[in-house]
């Protein structure tokens, strides 16, 4: 474990530990510690490597090497290099290049290691005014004002300083909960540009805490860049430092958002969407698309009015429900470029399938991923493009695997030859751009190979679990950076352009109702041999239910619970992963339901075991079982006309 000194006090020569350290740790911190200052001032605290038992002193590019000073606590008696002053505590002229050491002994013959070290990123230094790190880290969701910001780069190119106005707070989810290295979201009082990149108030720095070459979001945006994608977030390297400690290194860059310089939307109902199945709960506008089973959050829209909100989520999710229902209701021969295009930003979305595809984002198409509108008169676009920190095989996908038509979307889009064709001829035109990844590599681990020795001195994970699960972190960064390029170049010739079969027809056939008189379940079915071999076993049958598409429309999956032999039937593959979770068995789609139609209603008996759900389309025999005292939970999914 590794462990941050902080001074206070007298002269601010006396530390405190920032975080609770093992008592060998404890017992050297009160004798030894060290700090230093940069050429503005700011206090750099020593960082104390337990496993190297060195202290670091992590120096920003506003700061010379060599003329740095180093400062320290305790009785030292002498010093290997430098010029040692024991009455101000400090060491002259004690470091000539970034790697330097300086050993220090102190009266009881203790020798203390201190190295210093410097990278080539520019820098990010974070006062905080009116808050301490421990309470931005207590609630990710807290805004912080009246903070200060200076970013230096070596060449003096785009110095910014910004005292007693900046915001800060948390930003992440599961990342945020996962790993100690924390992401953060900073704001601006006006519009401000920032590392050359284009004025906006509110930007992110990214730790790509879960990829442990730090390379796959960067790798990613450089190249969508050149696919002529509409936007693309601008994002930097840089190193960190908050209240003196060193935070490591990370991507400070632009917030997906709307804005002159990033997501261009006009229209006061111009409106940025996430499809997000993990913590839109969270959010303070959502809703479910019964059409594709999937949940959305509306992120950002131009004007925040409650009535322009209302319409801008009502548009969207009848907009998501048209394309659904064309894709469901058309034979995949039948559908065209033209008529999509009616509907979305074709090339969006192929470009947005086939970058996802081709790095393996399986969070992308399973978790969330971005949507926007801008306005009525719009149609959908996919993007912009972000989080890319688990793909390219860290999460243990092979090369040669697909993940993009495992969603409902992209599979009903590459089932259409006409959509299919074009993703073949984008493929070809960006072929160089995606491939060019693996070069690449090479360049950016170049930039950022010192700073990355520095962050993982100071966040000691490599060779450990990935806490988010998936490939374990390599033992050391030039190992995470080469296995990038390794997949990448694997990939370049196993990738490929999946075409589902989708056996269309307009035909409905009936939905069977069956009871067992001695578990209180009723079963639905639309196999006749099913059906039958029910009957056989002594289950009652209660005929039609009701009748449904043969192979279009949204899926409804079946699960059973061996504990108590009952099925369950539902939409939300979010409610089948909660139950197998609780060690429910899945077994697989049991039919595809319309977008509309008759409604189906959702019961549920509080005091039953096995049967606890019933599914009817009878208002009658909805409203007698709730007198009864049923739940009515809702319509659970549409029967055909």
């Amino acid at each position: 474990m590794k462990q941050t000194i902080w001074k206070t006090g007298l002269l601010c020569l006396l530390f405190v530990c920032f975080l609770a350290m093992p008592v060998l740790a404890a017992e050297a911190a009160e004798d030894f510690s060290c700090y230093t200052y940069d050429e503005q001032n700011h206090e750099i605290n020593g960082y104390y490597s337990e496993p190297d038992d060195t202290w670091y002193l992590f120096l920003t590019s506003s700061q010379s090497v060599t003329g740095s000073m180093l400062y320290y606590t305790g009785s030292i008696d002498s010093v290997s290099n430098g010029q040692l002053d024991t009455e101000t505590a400090t060491v002259r002229e004690a470091f000539a290049k970034s790697g330097d050491e300086v050993e220090l002994t102190d009266t009881g013959g203790k020798v203390h290691r201190v190295v210093a070290m410097r990278s080539n990123l520019p820098s990010v230094y974070i006062d905080l005014e009116t808050a301490t790190l421990d309470d931005i880290h207590s609630d990710k969701d807290k805004k912080h004002k009246g903070n200060s910001i200076y970013i230096t780069d070596l060449d003096d190119e785009y110095n910014l300083t910004v005292e007693n106005s900046l915001e800060i707070k948390g930003r992440g989810n599961s990342t945020w909960r996962e790993y100690e290295k924390k992401a953060y979201q900073i704001k601006f009082d006006e519009k401000t540009s920032v590392l050359g990149m284009g004025k906006a108030k509110k930007w992110v720095l990214l730790a790509n805490a879960s990829d442990d070459s730090m390379l796959r979001t960067k790798l990613v945006y450089d190249m969508a860049e050149n696919m002529d994608m509409d936007y693309v977030c601008d994002m930097e390297y840089v190193d960190l430092w908050i209240e003196g400690e060193y935070r490591g290194t990370f991507l400070l860059g632009e917030k997906v958002e709307p804005g002159s310089s990033r997501l261009d939307l006009s229209d006061d109902a111009g409106a940025l969407f996430e499809q997000d199945e993990a913590f839109y709960h969270e959010e303070d506008y959502w809703f479910y698309s019964q059409s594709l089973g999937k949940h959305f959050v509306l992120k950002e829209i131009v004007e925040e009015d409650d009535e322009i909100i209302a319409k801008a989520m009502a548009d969207f999710e009848d907009s998501v429900d048209d394309l659904m229902r064309y894709l469901y209701y058309t034979n995949p021969d039948d559908v065209t470029l033209n008529m999509l295009s009616t509907m979305i930003d074709v090339d969006s979305f192929a470009k947005y399938y086939l970058i996802n595809e081709y790095v393996l984002n399986k969070e992308s198409f399973a978790s969330s991923f971005y949507w926007y509108k801008d306005g009525a008169d719009d149609v959908i676009h996919l993007g912009p493009l972000w989080d890319f920190d688990t793909c390219i095989g860290n999460d243990g996908a092979q090369y040669t695997e697909s993940y993009g038509d495992n969603h409902t979307l992209f599979h009903y889009l590459l089932a259409a030859p006409e959509f299919n064709q074009r993703v073949h001829e984008l493929h070809g035109e960006y072929r160089d751009e995606l491939e060019s990844m693996e070069p690449d590599v090479d360049r950016i681990k170049q930039e950022i190979a010192l700073s990355a020795e520095m962050n993982y001195i100071r966040w000691d994970v490599l060779g450990q679990p990935n806490p988010k699960g998936g490939a374990d972190f390599h033992a050391a960064f030039d190992d995470a950076a080469d296995a990038v390029q390794e997949w990448l170049a694997e990939r370049a010739g196993a990738f490929e352009i999946k075409k589902p079969v989708i056996e269309f027809s307009t035909e409905n056939i009936p939905m069977f109702r069956l009871y067992n008189p001695n578990s209180g379940e009723h079963f639905y079915t639309g196999s006749a041999v099913e059906r039958d071999s029910l009957i056989l076993a002594g289950w009652d049958f209660e005929g039609i239910a009701w009748s449904t598409p043969i192979s279009t429309g949204l899926p409804i999956y079946r699960v059973y619970n061996p504990n108590a032999g009952d099925h369950h039937y539902t939409g939300s593959m979010e409610e089948v992963n909660n139950l197998l979770a609780e060690g429910w068995q899945y077994e697989n789609v049991a039919w595809n339901t319309p977008v509309t139609g008759v409604m189906v209603y959702r019961l549920y008996n509080p005091n039953a075991v096995s049967g606890a759900h019933h599914y009817t389309p009878s208002v009658e025999e909805r409203d007698y079982l709730v007198s009864l005292g049923w739940q009515y939970e809702g319509v659970a999914w549409n029967g055909a006309e």
